[in-house]
């Protein structure tokens, strides 16, 4: 049997509510980038798929722990048990689909020895074509990048005068880095403002 045999669909309503929220935690250029195309997928998994979480909580294998972006998924919620994370392909009949991938053995949930609220999950895959993704808006910053919410994107930011001392460059270089990110906090700003319930693309 393939992976794709260990398929449940998630009919139940406070089951579906569980999953309703999804996460994904990335770089702040990637956020702009996701936001001003609308459109978001793995350049790092096999499948492409959009990758996200039920809970916003950080987990140690991701790969940029900046910002967080969040989502819904209108559509089909489905569990799939066992080790489908290195295929190429989707699983059959996934464009309405979100698939939430689980590590608990699928024996011991169709057995009733590991409830639902007691399943290990891993991640939750949105593939390529599929519908049904919506943006909600920029849930949090992680703790390492407060002050940059903080930033005042109408203040103006007052360039060093040129002096001829040795921590002249230095103070350039930092005056330079202050305007590249009032600029990038203005651009994200107005990029979740247009963004919000808006519908998302999968496309590698």
């Amino acid at each position: 049997m393939s992976n794709f045999d260990y398929i449940e669909p998630v009919n139940d309503l406070d089951r579906q509510k569980y999953l309703t929220n999804l996460y994904h935690w990335t770089s702040l250029e990637s956020a702009l980038k996701i936001l001003n195309y609308k459109n978001i997928y793995s350049k790092i998994d096999l499948g492409g798929h959009a990758n996200f979480h039920v809970q916003p909580h950080l987990k140690n294998f991701e790969h940029s722990q900046e910002i967080c972006l969040k989502f819904k998924f209108n559509g089909d919620h489905k569990l799939m048990f066992g080790d489908s994370f290195n295929t190429k392909e989707a699983p059959p009949n996934c464009s309405n689909s979100i698939y939430h991938l689980i590590l608990s053995s699928w024996n011991d949930h169709i057995l009733g020895k590991v409830p639902f609220g007691k399943l290990s999950h891993w991640q939750s895959n949105v593939y390529p074509n599929t519908e049904g993704l919506v943006f909600l808006g920029i849930d949090r910053l992680h703790e390492n990048y407060k002050k940059f919410g903080d930033i005042d994107t109408n203040k103006e930011i007052s360039k060093p005068r040129k002096l001829f001392f040795l921590n002249n460059e230095s103070k350039i270089k930092a005056y330079d880095r202050k305007i590249y990110f009032q600029q990038l906090k203005l651009a994200l700003d107005n990029a979740e403002k247009g963004s919000i319930n808006k519908k998302f693309t999968v496309h590698p």
